[in-house]
């Protein structure tokens, strides 16, 4: 079959909407990661000889809330709620994950008064390694 051009300029467009769907969906929140990321501090790491996890939060605005914890993954997830900017939070955990630390999410739900709810997801690093990378939301 030969295309006509009706059928070019179809093509076309859904061409031109895939790449506006695109920058839309990645590309248009990078000045809001950035304000995010300046905004808000996480971690967790693991602690092998006390077999925990200390997971630790901090909103430099002072704006928080709310805070919902969640460690996914874990025979029993673990979920805790804080009304308050900053915390630590020391979470047993016997051993490593048999599939990886990315298999034990750790998740932050944000209500700030500022910028609304956030979402932050991050996994456990051992103590001594790099942290692992924040991928910010917006629910």
């Amino acid at each position: 079959m030969i295309p006509t051009a009706v059928n070019k300029l179809v093509l076309a467009g859904i061409v031109i909407s895939i790449i506006i769907g695109t920058i839309l969906a990645f590309g248009g929140n990078s000045l809001d990661k950035q304000i995010l990321a300046d905004t808000f501090s996480v971690s967790a790491v693991y602690y092998p000889d006390e077999k925990m996890v200390e997971i630790t939060y901090d909103d430099n605005s002072n704006g928080t809330t709310l805070v919902t914890l969640e460690l996914l993954g874990m025979r029993e997830s673990f979920q805790k709620k804080y009304d308050t900017s900053s915390f630590s939070e020391k979470v047993p955990l016997s051993k490593q994950p048999q599939y990886g630390w990315s298999s034990i999410p750790v998740t932050f739900l944000i209500e700030h008064n500022e910028l609304g709810q956030i979402g932050l997801k991050t996994e456990i690093s051992p103590v001594g390694e790099p942290p692992a990378r924040v991928i910010y939301s917006k629910p």
